[in-house]
């Protein structure tokens, strides 16, 4: 039997090793889903996979992609690379990109007017990019793919699948959030207002109210960028119509959702079992401090070391608010570390060492860093769960607010800064609470205790669920068939209700017809009678 058992193991792994899987990350510059898209590009690899990493023909050349460091392109330089060719970049947005003015337009914005002035004009143009270049076209045609792994918003990961009749598996790298096309929302009670860095699980009616409309809005804004998309799919003949209409059809046919979630961190909700949470699979182990930055660490005082980041999109900032941080930080007792790339503050302090790159994950590990002072990206967001670090957040767009307010209320290790109020004072105000006041410390080693108690790395379960796809050739019966066929009437159970309302008026009217025959018949008629 246990021979059995062993070749039987030794089949399932022959058989899915060496499995040619595409990797279609979202082409929107190099960033964290980028990133941990390779990382799952890596992982795969490692188990003797052939990885194909389909991007634009402007990846290499980003100043991020090669400040992430020899490890990230030598695990690119391992892959085959599929490029398409992209527009030239408009120099007017190349320069407010550069000087940070776009950011005070989206701070402060809905998650659904977010979509309703980013999406109908970015991913029909990331799209249309994508299936015109014929010689990426024609190198995509002659290989076999066993699975191709997409972004979420990666809508040519979904031609891809449908045109190749290929498994799909989609990358969430934000969670449980905005996506309810690929799995149902209940807003009554899960926040979808994502850039509401204070809206929790547990909602008063008019937080329900507002969470319920920011739902509508956001499901109408999203169905109307689909559907343009959908549009320039269908503009290409070489293209089946069945695959441009699994972009708006995806829910019905992707096999897995992989998503950054983990139990310590997000607030409990049913998913479906298609729907695998891979808790913060892309972090490294961390690696001890060297060159100037152990010795930056090493010569801290007792009050230890304050750790300042917002990620890779914002490591310039604008001015006012550069000097905002800068007079802030120079306040404090600690040795501050702060990840930036802009012009020098005028108030920066002799205590803050400012780098255009810091070795993050390896100085939130370290014993004297005290606090981080953060945006709540994805990647930082879990650093700090698994750190066990106190947090001060100043979520400014997209997925930030959301993953703030989950280390604010869930986790409680984080103080939230709205940036619309950011000034030195307040900034100077919250990083002083969370330092001396233990709580925050306390939460955040007891989130940490839960995020390391998993049965398996979260490395193994990508990897497994991956395989299993290939074993299965896809996974449809892990999908609810019942849920993506009911239409809006059904779903929401507005058939049944409307059956017990007509029951209930025609049992109503009967009841009523006859109390008013009774009352007619027997209290009415002998008055008839006796007047007579």
């Amino acid at each position: 039997m246990t021979k059995m058992y062993l070749l039987l193991m030794v089949h399932v792994f022959a058989y899915c090793n060496g499995a040619n899987i595409l990797l279609a990350p979202l082409d929107v510059g190099y960033n964290s889903r980028v990133t941990n898209m390779i990382k799952i590009g890596d992982i795969l690899q490692q188990r003797g996979h052939k990885i194909n990493f389909l991007y634009t023909s402007e990846l290499r050349n980003t100043k991020l992609f090669k400040m992430a460091g020899k490890k990230m392109a030598d695990a690119v330089n391992r892959f085959n690379v599929i490029t398409y060719k992209v527009p030239p970049e408009d120099p007017a947005v190349a320069e407010a990109t550069d000087t940070m003015d776009w950011l005070d337009s989206f701070i402060g914005l809905s998650w659904s007017d977010i979509v309703k002035m980013y999406w109908p004009y970015t991913y029909p143009e990331h799209l249309n990019n994508a299936i015109q270049d014929m010689d990426t076209w024609k190198k995509l045609s002659e290989q076999s793919f066993d699975v191709i792994i997409a972004d979420a918003n990666n809508y040519f990961g979904r031609v891809l699948g449908g045109h190749f009749n290929v498994p799909v598996i989609v990358y969430s790298n934000w969670g449980p959030m905005g996506h309810d096309f690929i799995y149902p929302i209940n807003p009554s009670y899960i926040p979808v207002d994502f850039t509401n860095p204070y809206l929790s699980d547990k909602m008063d009616i008019w937080e329900r109210f507002l969470n319920t409309w920011e739902y509508l809005r956001f499901h109408y804004y999203a169905a109307v960028a689909q559907e343009m998309v959908k549009e320039v799919c269908l503009k290409f003949k070489h293209i089946k119509t069945a695959a441009c209409d699994n972009i708006v059809d995806f829910p019905k046919t992707v096999s897995l959702v992989l998503m950054n979630r983990n139990d310590a961190l997000h607030y409990p909700a049913p998913f479906m079992p298609h729907i695998i949470s891979i808790d913060g699979y892309f972090l490294d182990k961390a690696k001890p401090l060297s060159g100037k930055f152990k010795d930056i660490v090493e010569k801290a005082n007792n009050d230890g070391v304050i750790v300042v980041s917002l990620g890779s999109i914002f490591r310039k900032l604008p001015m006012d608010m550069a000097e905002a941080f800068a007079e802030a930080l120079a306040t404090m007792k600690q040795t501050v570390i702060w990840s930036y790339d802009g012009p020098k503050p005028k108030q920066l302090g002799d205590n803050t060492f400012v780098s255009e790159w810091i070795p993050q994950r390896d100085l939130l590990a370290h014993s004297k860093v005290k606090l981080f002072v953060q945006h709540c990206g994805i990647s930082a967001t879990f650093e700090a769960l698994d750190s066990a670090v106190p947090n001060v957040g100043i979520p400014l767009i997209a997925d930030q607010p959301y993953n703030c307010e989950k280390l604010a209320n869930r986790v409680g290790s984080l103080k939230v800064i709205d940036p619309r109020n950011l000034t030195s004072e307040v900034l100077r105000s919250a990083m002083t609470e969370v330092l001396y006041n233990t709580t925050y410390e306390e939460n955040a080693k007891k989130a940490a205790a839960i995020y390391h108690s998993q049965p398996i790395s979260p490395k193994d379960k990508v990897a497994y669920w991956v395989e299993y796809v290939i074993r299965h050739k896809g996974a449809p019966h892990l999908r609810s068939q019942g849920a993506n066929n009911l239409n809006i009437f059904q779903y929401y159970l507005l058939d049944i209700i409307g059956l017990f309302v007509v029951i209930a008026c025609v049992i109503s009217g009967i009841i009523i017809y006859f109390i008013s025959f009774i009352v007619k018949k027997f209290i009415h008629s002998p008055k008839k009678d006796k007047a007579e």
